[in-house]
């Protein structure tokens, strides 16, 4: 099996623009595009996201998020879309600092691959006591090789389905192009302490 990583956000560069909460008009549906439903349907056309105050102030391809969001340059999703094998959507955002509208073209990236892929017998974690099936935190995760999808390169976990795996080969064709803001870690690290 090809090795797994994370998707997180860079969190060792302080001076990365941050979002910590999500657009009012997403009015309390923002989890959907957290955890991979379909959402073209109701996603409104004018969504506007505040750059967080108390955080720096460079953009980078990858806003970080404190809302699993994944909001991208328009440069990497036209990457993520082109290299990674996943199904996509993508909404057109504008960023905010300050109430100044920034000229910088983003979207909202919806990953739509879900896979069932975690051996739950080798695992060791807590069940998502509101959602059965899916799994709150682990403290030890383990993957089932036969069941990591061979065709894509990025995907959402279907137990955790706000974590989203992504390939060796697929994460050195982000660094090849120079996008920033993201970090990987392997998938095996994920433990309780992985938001």
């Amino acid at each position: 099996m090809t090795p797994l990583h994370a998707w997180t956000e860079d969190e060792a560069d302080p001076s990365l623009a941050w979002i910590t909460k999500p657009p009012k008009a997403l009015a309390r549906q923002d989890w959907k595009l957290a955890t991979g439903y379909p959402s073209a349907s109701w996603v409104p056309a004018d969504l506007v996201f505040d750059l967080a105050k108390d955080k720096g102030e460079k953009l980078a391809d990858v806003i970080p998020t404190a809302v699993y969001l994944l909001v991208v340059s328009e440069r990497l999703a036209a990457l993520l879309q082109r290299e990674s094998g996943a199904r996509w959507e993508t909404f057109p955002v504008k960023l905010r600092r300050e109430r100044k509208v920034l000229d910088a073209p983003y979207v909202l990236a919806n990953l739509l691959d879900i896979a069932p892929c975690v051996d739950l017998g080798r695992s060791d974690f807590e069940p998502n006591a509101f959602i059965p099936g899916e799994v709150d935190f682990f403290r030890r995760l383990v993957l089932d090789p036969e069941r990591v999808p061979r065709d894509r390169k990025i995907f959402r976990m279907k137990e955790q389905p706000r974590t989203i795996l992504v390939r060796e080969d697929l994460i050195a064709t982000l660094r090849d192009a120079g996008c920033t803001g993201m970090s990987f870690i392997p998938a095996e690290q994920i433990g309780p302490d992985f938001r």
